[in-house]
């Protein structure tokens, strides 16, 4: 008997002391637990640590000893691999899992004309964290008794993108709610509500609002586009004297005051200013080109740039150029040919050579300028001889519903 048990005492010590292995009959002789994905090459798994909430891990008597001991932590929208760390009595993240963001909708507002029978539209910029794309975004129209939303209602049935304004509405405000749906990852976001638009007309008819004007007087006209100058030109005003070219013609387009440079790069800016409520937005300036002596004009170095900024400056696409289209030519306000140019963001110019006398290029327009709460326009000119001198005036901004 006394053998007997010695062996059985020598065969339970061999197996505490042994490898354990799950899944395989051949442990690692350098592990004391190993586990194989698979015992048959064709079923495979992993190994899931204990999965507990805040409060339950929290329940986990660990002491120091428990030194490295793992977890999985499930709470709310966290997912960690968390270890404990004996030392400092503190489970450490070893990775957390990425947290999926909603969708935002920002600058929401309302477009359009504020009259009985007009349509209106919801503008917003969408935009998702991870680059979800955006799904079928939801919308509800509003009706109030004022601005700040006394009294608003959800409008029956009015759940689209826009809103043709009706009877009910006028003398009321209007505003928009967007909810924001992405097409994968979290797909709900916060709705978000413009600001409240009216009161609503009962009848009337929509045009383009002026929203910044720059006539270069001693006393702007109102309201006024901000004049920054970058590299500054100088004031023109009167006539064409003797000797200057086109003769006895204006210098300004009204009042008395216009800007130019003579022999030189001129770089200024003019806003910002807020067109945001607005579907998109158009600049329109006069320009002249005159010549201090009969035998000169605008070459074809000369050149006027406009350049467009939606974010008040930080960045600038340039859109439009206007040159002389050959040697000494000029020509003054009364000139009927114009330059149109719908906005594309490229920063690649679009060039419109002039002709000389009464069609020259007198009239530039950039439409189609998406809404903005910071649009600035920039504008160079540049002319290479002391003879002649590019002119600007009356440079505008309108907002259009």
């Amino acid at each position: 008997m006394k053998y007997i048990y010695m062996a059985a005492l020598l065969l339970v010590s061999h197996v505490m002391y042994a490898q354990v292995g799950i899944n395989t009959t051949n442990p690692s002789s350098a592990s004391v637990l190993d586990v194989s994905s698979t015992n048959d090459n064709t079923n495979y798994g992993g190994f899931l640590p204990p999965r507990v909430n805040l409060a339950q891990r929290n329940t986990i008597p660990v002491t120091v000893s428990d030194d490295g001991m793992m977890i999985y932590l499930i709470e709310g929208t966290t997912r960690c691999v968390q270890v404990y760390d004996g030392v400092d009595a503190v489970w450490e993240n070893v990775y957390c899992m990425p947290v999926n963001a909603a969708p935002v909708a920002s600058l929401v507002h309302v477009s359009g004309c504020e009259i009985v029978g007009e349509t209106l539209s919801a503008n917003y910029t969408y935009s998702d964290t991870e680059g979800d794309a955006e799904g079928t975004t939801t919308f509800q129209w509003y009706r109030a008794n004022d601005a700040l939303g006394t009294g608003a209602i959800a409008i029956p049935g009015a759940t689209a993108s826009t809103y043709t304004l009706i009877a009910a509405d006028a003398t009321n405000f209007i505003a928009i709610e967007v909810t924001p749906v992405a097409s994968t990852g979290t797909l709900l976001g916060s709705p978000v509500v413009s600001t409240y638009e009216g009161g609503i007309l009962a009848s009337g008819s929509c045009g383009p609002t002026l929203l910044g004007v720059q006539d270069f007087e001693l006393i702007p006209s109102t309201p006024t586009l901000a004049l920054f100058e970058n590299t500054a030109g100088y004031y023109e005003s009167g006539n064409s004297g003797t000797g200057e070219y086109p003769q006895n013609a204006d210098k300004f387009v009204s009042s008395t005051r216009s800007y130019a440079v003579s022999n030189a790069t001129n770089d200024i800016d003019l806003g910002p200013v807020d067109a945001s409520a607005y579907s998109d937005a158009s600049v329109f300036l006069k320009l002249a080109s005159f010549s201090k002596t009969s035998g000169n004009g605008a070459d074809g170095s000369d050149y006027v740039d406009i350049y467009i900024s939606l974010d008040g400056g930080v960045t600038f696409s340039l859109e439009m150029t206007v040159d002389s289209g050959g040697p000494n030519r000029r020509w003054d306000y009364d000139a009927t040919g114009n330059a149109t140019h719908t906005y594309d963001g490229d920063n690649v110019t679009t060039t419109f050579s002039s002709t000389s006398g009464g069609t020259g290029i007198s009239t530039l327009e950039i439409n189609g300028i998406p809404n903005s709460a910071n649009l600035l326009v920039g504008i160079i000119m540049e002319n290479t001889d002391g003879n002649e001198i590019w002119i600007i005036d009356d440079v505008e901004v309108y907002g259009n519903n």
